[in-house]
């Protein structure tokens, strides 16, 4: 599944990061975007709460203790884990042009993991981006996993 993973990362930063130079991978885990991306010639830096993931540019930190720009902001499986609209309030602060999210699709084990804090829809997440001043540019489902993506770029309202 990694190989896929792989796969798919790199096809993302390929397509809606090409004109991205600074990446932000909140709650970057194991790393898997993380190097993918860095593989691409990206800047990245990352954040997580877990210390066996703290490596290389990836710091033991919050993402609400989130210093910086970046021109992308990646999140996988985080949201679910957060109050939603501070964590939409940091990526709207600190991201200039393209946001990511990757979370699993509603279903009867998110209940499972004790720190879930409510699921997601894809419309869900789309309709956050859009209060946030993100426009949706692609929403899919990712099969064969429950999991989808949502890819916003980032409105100028001057």
């Amino acid at each position: 599944m990694n190989h896929l993973r792989r796969l798919f990362y790199r096809w993302i930063i390929k397509k809606y990061l090409k004109d991205c130079d600074s990446v932000l991978d909140l709650g970057a885990g194991t790393g898997i975007f993380y190097d993918v991306a860095a593989e691409e010639g990206k800047e990245v830096s990352g954040c997580d709460l877990d210390k066996r993931n703290i490596r290389d540019n990836i710091k033991l930190m919050s993402y609400q203790d989130v210093e910086g720009d970046y021109d992308a902001v990646w999140n996988c499986n985080l949201i679910e884990h957060v109050n939603q609209f501070e964590f939409m309030e940091v990526c709207k602060n600190h991201c200039k042009k393209v946001l990511i999210t990757v979370t699993g699709r509603p279903r009867k084990s998110f209940w499972d993991t004790p720190d879930h804090i409510r699921p997601y829809t894809k419309k869900c997440v789309e309709r956050l981006y859009k209060a946030y001043g993100f426009k949706t540019v692609f929403s899919k489902n990712i099969y064969p996993t429950w999991a989808f993506v949502v890819v916003g770029v980032k409105e100028n309202k001057e």
